[in-house]
């Protein structure tokens, strides 16, 4: 039988499809294709017998490009991705692809120029003669005639006559390199680490861990520049979009190449432009958040991953893959080494590398003979506070600020208080689609969902009761600003959280303040973390340590040591001692006793021994299913099916867990149920997830009411909510 050409369409847990078509369509062009009484945009995969009658094949309506979006070993790490997550390959082959290739039959990436042509108008009109002024130092593009508001008419009338031309030109956003001769002196940890890497033929995984300040950035641009050398790409994922600007400028002062970016902030033109000019070769470095991993690169010679503890690289809907996990496998495809950085490695990589399976780089001293910071925890059950902060921390802060120097006041909560409360009933302000506190803005005066984003105007007057004594419980940085600024005057409160970044260009503002050195008080969450240089901060506080430890998530210490030593490492990286006030109600916490005596690598052990004995990952490998629905009882009744289901399987190595309620038991209008599969190995886990997933989107749907709920299941999953 004559084979069919198979297509994949982003269409969940089904493909690919068959059509008739030549039989020269290279695998991964893009393809129109008729879909019931429309046509859909699809992806060549190669050829095949067709699943269905030769009679019943639809011809293709047409071929979209004229080669291939990827090459063969992108498309065998997009197979493998759909693999391993449980998705359709044809949803993994369009999330990798920017929107404008998956709407329109073409994503152009040339632009309209017009340049001046003899003869000119002898008596030019007002709108002419600006279209002349303009043009006559050297042609320009069409976007920028039209933003000096020249009328559309008098282009296309001045075009008819001839005394203008027009030009098709290839769009470029793409960054250049600027490297500076002078560079800092490497110290021998950096230089161990640079031969580790560039030395390794092909692929290996280096965990880089070098506490804050110890210059893992400088062992970045080193090996970017020998990759470069040798006519290779590099990709580099950064966790958040705050960390772009400043990872840009140290990237082009370093590197003799091109540099392109990948992140949500964005347009779709500017993404889709960016992805040409990697895919296409023309960019030598790729700098970007999480969906970079998915970016075609042609020469990849060396994969960066900076921060690879950082929550940020899982996506959390959709196709919930783990970028971090994504870059390996795709330097493995592809044969090249990956380097995974991070003061505080998370621990499923910390267990990798003492068990041999990543080769552990080590950079335990910073640069210039800096000193480690110094810790102070500060006992909040019997010190004396005021509005969260001690009068011990107080004193110190201000002793700080008179020297000169800059203080960081670290709090992870946005808004101005998590809850406005009625004095009177009792009354608190929650969100009706998430059960869940409300958090209250003081400043826009509204109540704020931060969690399904629900937003309304903060009541005059109690809703139960009517009473008009609602008080603000608790506090976020909006409030620790208003006290800030009235206690340590006239020295300025600087604010950097998403509420106060918003903008455009806010963020770059704000750090540039902090750049300038000036005596200051910096109050933010943990955008202030991660990767930011402020060399005169000399004091960092921590308002609330144990709200970063105390949570449902078996991950949270984990993740509230990773989060105080990376804020804590923003103090004292130049000439200036650094020192950490963590203010706790909790002084015999184990991890706490760890940090003043041994240091974070004792506390990670502390917490991957507690691990093993719980049976939670690293030592076990989780999926998660979440079931949600309008109404509870038929999220309750479709997870139990489920794992009935799934008990029936009895595959050796794997449990199941559950079902229950989910941490976050309603959000956004919809309730959800949670279970669990935990196995040894990932093999057992595979096999009993793929069955599950293939018998609920096959005959198993008949059996509840999953038409009225939605189910998704996270494997590997890095956060219960």
């Amino acid at each position: 039988m004559h084979e069919s050409l198979k297509v994949l369409l982003p269409i969940p847990h089904a493909g690919p499809f068959d059509y008739l078509a030549p039989d020269d369509i290279a695998p991964g062009v893009r393809v129109r294709v008729p879909w019931g009484n429309r046509h859909r945009i699809g992806v060549a995969w190669g050829y095949g017998a067709p699943d269905v009658e030769a009679e019943k094949l639809k011809k293709i309506d047409a071929v979209l490009d004229s080669t291939p979006l990827w090459d063969s070993a992108h498309a065998a790490l997009l197979k493998w991705l759909a693999e391993y997550y449980h998705r359709g390959l044809g949803e993994v082959c369009f999330a990798a692809m920017p929107k404008l290739l998956r709407q329109k039959s073409n994503g152009s990436t040339e632009e309209i120029w017009y340049e001046l042509s003899a003869p000119l108008p002898q008596r030019p009109g007002k709108q002419q003669q600006r279209l002349i002024d303009l043009l006559s130092q050297s042609p320009q593009p069409r976007a920028l005639l039209t933003a000096n508001q020249i009328p559309t008419a008098t282009i296309r009338a001045a075009e008819r006559s001839g005394w203008i031309v027009r030009r098709q030109r290839a769009k470029s956003l793409l960054l250049q390199g600027r490297a500076q001769l002078k560079r800092s002196r490497l110290t021998d940890e950096q230089e161990r680490a640079i031969r580790a890497v560039a030395t390794q033929g092909g692929f290996s995984v280096f965990m880089l861990h070098g506490v804050t300040g110890s210059g893992k950035t400088e062992v970045y641009l080193r090996l970017m520049q020998k990759a470069i050398a040798k006519q290779q790409q590099v990709l580099l994922l950064v966790p958040e979009i705050g960390l772009t600007p400043q990872t840009i400028a140290r990237v082009q002062g370093a590197i003799d190449g091109t540099i392109a970016l990948y992140h949500s902030g964005l347009s779709e033109s500017e993404r889709l432009l960016m992805w040409r000019a990697a895919q296409e070769g023309k960019a030598d470095v790729l700098i970007g958040t999480r969906s970079a991993v998915l970016v075609p690169l042609p020469r990849l010679g060396l994969v960066i991953v900076d921060e690879e503890h950082d929550l940020s690289f899982k996506q959390q809907d959709g196709i919930r893959y783990h970028a971090r996990d994504v870059a390996i496998k795709r330097a493995q495809l592809c044969d090249v080494p990956v380097l995974l950085g991070s003061a505080t490695p998370s621990l499923e990589s910390w267990v990798h590398a003492q068990h041999g399976r990543y080769h552990l780089l080590t950079m335990r001293k910073r640069p210039r003979a800096q000193q480690p910071v110094v810790w102070h925890f500060v006992d909040m059950r019997v010190e004396p506070n005021e509005e969260g902060l001690s009068a011990s921390v107080s004193r110190r802060i201000r002793q700080v600020l008179t020297a000169g120097h800059q203080v960081l006041v670290f709090l992870n909560r946005r808004g101005y208080a998590p809850a406005l409360h009625c004095e009177q009933c009792g009354w608190l302000a929650t969100c009706q689609r998430c059960d869940m506190r409300m958090t209250y803005h003081h400043n826009i005066q509204r109540l704020i969902c931060h969690h399904c984003d629900k937003s309304k105007y903060s009541p005059p007057a109690c809703p139960e009761c009517g009473g008009e004594a609602l008080f603000p419980v608790g506090r976020g940085t909006e409030r620790l600003e208003t006290t800030l600024s009235t206690r340590f005057a006239p020295f300025p409160v600087i604010r950097i959280d998403r509420d106060s970044t918003r903008k455009k260009g806010a963020l770059e503002a704000l750090l540039a303040r902090v750049k300038q050195g000036d005596p200051a008080l910096l109050v933010g969450t943990q955008m202030l973390a991660k990767g930011h240089h402020f060399p005169k901060l000399a004091m960092v506080v921590v308002a609330d340590a144990d709200g970063m430890f105390f949570s449902a998530d078996f991950r949270a210490e984990e993740r509230g040591l990773a989060l105080l030593m990376q804020v804590a490492g923003r103090a004292g990286r130049a000439d200036v001692p650094g020192e950490v006030w963590v203010q706790t109600r909790h002084m015999d916490h184990p991890l706490f006793a760890c940090l003043r005596t041994q240091g974070y690598e004792a506390a990670l052990s502390t917490i991957a021994t507690s691990r093993k004995a719980l049976g939670w990952p690293p030592f076990r490998h989780l999926a998660c299913c979440t079931v949600e629905a309008l109404r509870e009882d038929d999220a309750r009744e479709c997870a139990s099916v489920m794992v009935r289901y799934a008990r029936t399987l009895q595959i050796d190595g794997a449990q199941v867990l559950g079902p229950i309620p989910a941490p976050m038991p309603k959000r956004q209008g919809r309730y959800r149920w949670q279970w669990l599969i935990s196995a040894e190995q990932r093999t057992s886990r595979h096999r009993l997830v793929q069955a599950v997933v293939k018998h609920f989107t096959g005959s198993g749907k008949k059996e509840a009411p999953f038409s009225k709920t939605k189910w998704s299941v996270d494997v590997d999953p890095q956060e219960m909510r």
